[in-house]
């Protein structure tokens, strides 16, 4: 496709001036030639370098709707002054703790942003990061203030955030695509992601950044996608490192199975095509691709990854006994109260009587062996020891069951761990959760505990300010600051060396006989996993307990 992109008179940056950014910016960047065409950025007035809104495929509209991402070539020169529409979606309640105020939606909508550090050439060759945004496969997007990278691209390295299809304009399966897509159909959202980290690998050189040292990572749902990818021969040779945030496809987990996570056989996904075309009232594909995006939305029917035998050859499973994977090094993080309350049967418990009553509940004759790992001698205790259940029955263990079973059955890169047990600095007044903020969550309060789904995001990328954009809710310390800028480095040098490791912080790579963690607060630390107990939750999975499935939570 061919088209002239927010295209520049000299050196003038006419839309500029309608920019929310345009407040920060200093001057634009020469020219860069990337394999799409010219690209113009900007300086910002930290001296970071950034690149707003560039096109990585092709509009995903008219006969391209449920098609694979195809490749985008424009004349003239692109003007990435400004962030480029989400994905098409739902808008977001006012009362959400990451709502940024409106903006506009579309299906023309597969874009990225770059930000890269101030005296970053194309000899460079800085570690990057690319980032997958969360929101259940529903919402969101990588250009959501707190997945700002000024910060982090400041200590060093470079951020790309995507956008990629939600919901079921990224994940339809039906018949008649199978047929004309050569027996495969669905994915398109991962699909997506693949066409952008190939344009991060074919270009991001030109941007001062290291095709060699690509770090892919996600947060949630975002998380779920990049463990999809490590499945995938289609993003073979894309990413050197990988980062999941709040997810992994463990199905034997003890307590928290993530809902993100789907491997469905084509033919079912055919089926939930078929439903959409039956609600749709139309005789046909082509009549699908005709209808109003919303009007797809509204219907609420929702896809899912399929096994297609394109991007997604076989189980994974089976991916994992026969090395097919991309094997490369794995750094997993979850949060302190993370997502894996909504599963857990002590998350609401405030007493002893009624944490003993449901330690018998749980595991009858083995209720006594459980309190003697988690010991409560009055109320007070409960709090932190509840805290901890929910700690290590569930994502922390579905991340150390993955790490084994890449180990076991043959992988050769490192898996390390992290825990983000920070304190949110909510502000007087401010109280999260919302009803419509975490629907799946149970009655906690965030504001004491602070360490919620989702709220380490910014951290990583230095992006916490923006909770303060349209009304103050945090209130951010040199504490928050000095965190933030030793998660990025950990994030850079992961990216850089596949190690975490900084002069700062000193992780060892996971291993069956040295199970540590890097436990990211006010102070941060390495601890040793408690792997007793966590051992005898393994060996004790409880039966019946629903994944917490929150759809509109990032």
């Amino acid at each position: 496709m061919k088209g002239s992109y927010r295209n520049l008179a000299g050196a003038a940056l006419f839309a500029l001036s309608l920019s929310p950014v345009s407040a920060q910016v200093t001057s634009p960047l020469p020219a860069i030639t990337t394999n799409s065409g010219q690209v113009v950025g900007q300086t910002l007035a930290s001296g970071v370098k950034a690149w707003f809104g560039i096109p990585y495929a092709q509009p995903p509209t008219g006969n391209l709707r449920w098609r694979e991402a195809q490749p985008i070539h424009w004349n003239g020169v692109f003007n990435a002054d400004r962030k480029g529409p989400e994905c098409l979606q739902a808008l977001r309640s006012h009362l959400l703790s990451q709502y940024f105020g409106e903006v506009a939606t579309s299906e023309d909508c597969l874009t990225l942003n770059i930000w890269a550090a101030p005296k970053s050439t194309p000899n460079s060759k800085l570690p990057v990061i690319v980032f997958i945004h969360g929101g259940g496969n529903s919402v969101g997007s990588g250009s959501m203030p707190q997945y700002a990278g000024e910060k982090l691209a400041a200590r060093g390295g470079i951020l790309v955030t995507i956008n990629y299809r939600l919901r079921v304009l990224g994940s339809l399966a039906h018949p008649e695509l199978t047929k004309e897509q050569g027996g495969k159909s669905g994915n398109y959202a991962y699909l997506d992601m693949v066409a952008a980290l190939q344009w991060v690998h074919d270009n991001i050189g030109k941007f001062g950044g290291d095709p060699a040292h690509v770090a892919v990572m996600g947060n949630s749902s975002g998380a779920a996608a990049v463990f999809e990818l490590l499945m995938s021969p289609r993003a073979k040779g894309l990413f050197s490192a990988a980062v999941l945030d709040s997810a992994c496809a463990n199905p034997g987990g003890t307590v928290h199975l993530f809902c993100a996570f789907r491997e469905t056989p084509l033919a079912d996904g055919e089926k939930n095509g078929l439903a959409l075309q039956e609600a749709l009232k139309v005789d046909n594909l082509a009549a699908m691709r005709d209808a109003p995006a919303d009007k797809i939305l509204a219907l609420n029917i929702r896809g899912g990854g399929a096994i297609d035998g394109y991007f997604l050859p076989r189980p994974f499973q089976e991916t994992i006994k026969t090395h097919q994977w991309n094997d490369v090094p794995l750094l997993w993080s979850s949060n302190a109260d993370d997502i894996d309350w909504g599963g857990n049967p002590f998350a609401t418990i405030k007493t002893v009587d009624e944490f003993q009553t449901a330690a018998a509940k749980v595991y009858g004759a083995k209720a006594g062996a459980f309190l003697e790992l988690y010991p409560v001698k009055n109320d007070a205790d409960v709090p932190a020891t509840v805290q901890r259940v929910v700690i290590d029955m569930g994502l922390q263990q579905d991340y150390r069951t993955c790490a084994k079973i890449f180990h076991d059955d043959g992988g050769t890169s490192p898996s390390y761990f992290a825990l983000y047990a920070h304190k949110s600095p909510i502000a007087a007044g401010i109280h999260y959760p919302d009803p419509s903020d975490y629907p799946g969550m149970p009655d906690v309060d965030f504001a004491q505990n602070g360490a919620v789904h989702n709220f380490d995001t910014p951290y990583w990328f230095g992006g916490y300010d923006a909770f303060n954009m349209l009304r103050h809710t945090r209130d951010i310390t040199d504490k928050d600051r000095a965190l933030s800028s030793a998660m990025s480095d950990m994030l850079i040098a992961f990216a850089g060396t596949g190690n975490p490791s900084t002069s700062k912080v000193k992780l060892a790579a996971w291993a069956p006989d040295r199970e540590e963690r890097v436990v990211l607060d006010d102070q941060i630390k390495v601890e040793k996993l408690p792997v007793k107990a966590m051992d005898w939750l393994a060996a004790n999975p409880v039966k019946g307990q629903g994944p917490a499935c929150n759809v509109g939570s990032n």
